[in-house]
């Protein structure tokens, strides 16, 4: 599952369970889609994903790029199968991390959708490149 909420100062987005090919549609349509996340300040709770494949990893990579660039303030809190591999691929040490969960201030949830649904993971390269 993939949670948006709206929270004091920017957008939590949470997910759990596994960011595979069938589902990182959803994940990517969290991060990128979401309109007041091109402006507001970021953070993104994967501290309950229990496997994250290689397009996922991208997409997180692409968008803390992307959020340097334009000085916009993006926190990361990931559970190990996820900072494993960014730390294996010299990303980790790139990003802004947190080691302990984001929790929610705010209980506005604006979205929530199953992992399972939505793009495909082709869709979602594109999205990010």
């Amino acid at each position: 599952m993939v949670h948006v909420r709206a929270k004091a100062g920017g957008i939590l987005v949470t997910a759990d369970g596994d960011v595979d090919p069938c589902s990182l549609g959803a994940l990517c349509g969290a991060l990128e889609n979401e309109p007041q996340s091109r402006t507001a300040a970021l953070e993104i709770d994967l501290t309950r994903v229990s496997f994250c494949c290689t397009d996922g990893l991208t997409l997180l990579m692409h968008l803390s790029q992307r959020c340097a660039e334009s000085h916009r303030p993006c926190r990361f809190a990931f559970s190990r199968a996820v900072s494993r591999p960014l730390r294996l691929l010299g990303w980790l040490d790139h990003m802004q991390i947190r080691d302990e969960g984001i929790r929610s201030d705010a209980s506005d949830t604006r979205r929530v959708t199953s992992l399972s649904s939505g793009a495909s993971a082709g869709s979602a390269r594109e999205a990010v490149t």
